[in-house]
């Protein structure tokens, strides 16, 4: 007779290659709404979240916006959005390292988790 009470185990976990690290963000109105967008080195998008959390704090401090948003090598980042949103968009380039061990250090629930467990 089983132990299992009927529910099957759960299946062991295959390890797989992780994405590569997130370097940039950008900062943004859009729709009267203050979003933040995290992007990769190659401009694939990982995620877009309210900016209006903490780990946006967290990521940004020590940091200046890198680049001027009207400029068109940072289409890829702020389209989307219009003239005034974008010229108000603040992009930072984050250094190598900065939010992998950020993901280490926050609870499951923080947005930064979930950022985590979404790449």
């Amino acid at each position: 007779m089983s132990q299992d009470f009927g529910i099957q185990m759960p299946v062991a976990h295959t390890p797989s290659a992780h994405g590569s690290p997130v370097r940039y963000l950008v900062l943004a109105d859009a729709g009267g709404t203050r979003v933040a967008r995290l992007f990769r080195e190659n401009h694939d998008l990982v995620n877009e979240f309210d900016a209006a959390v903490t780990e946006v704090v967290m990521m940004t401090v020590g940091l200046t916006p890198g680049g001027d948003a009207m400029l068109a090598r940072w289409d890829w980042a702020t389209c989307g959005l219009n003239d005034e949103e974008r010229a108000a968009a603040q992009i930072y380039i984050l250094p190598s390292g900065l939010v992998e061990p950020a993901w280490q250090a926050q609870p499951p629930g923080s947005v930064l988790a979930a950022i985590h467990v979404s790449v």
